[in-house]
């Protein structure tokens, strides 16, 4: 199977902004699977920048993040 990337389109709910995030066709599967089970998404995802993370999960782009709470998804993990 070839490791292609698919790219992920997803719109913060805060802002409207549609975000595009690239993930290989193993990490897009991973993603599936949390859509599907849950768990933690930076065990699941540890590749993934946290910004982009949180918009997958809870769907807040990593810009609106900083407005709102002031400090980067990171500092969270």
């Amino acid at each position: 199977m070839e490791n292609r990337t698919i790219k992920v389109e997803k719109q913060c709910y805060h802002c409207k902004k549609v975000k595009a995030i690239s993930l290989t066709d193993n990490e897009y599967k991973k993603l599936i699977r949390y859509y599907e089970s849950g768990g933690l998404i930076q065990k699941i995802l540890p590749n993934i920048l946290s910004p982009e993370r949180e918009l997958l999960r809870g769907g807040m782009c990593g810009e609106c993040w900083i407005n709102v709470f002031g400090i980067l998804p990171e500092s969270i993990d």
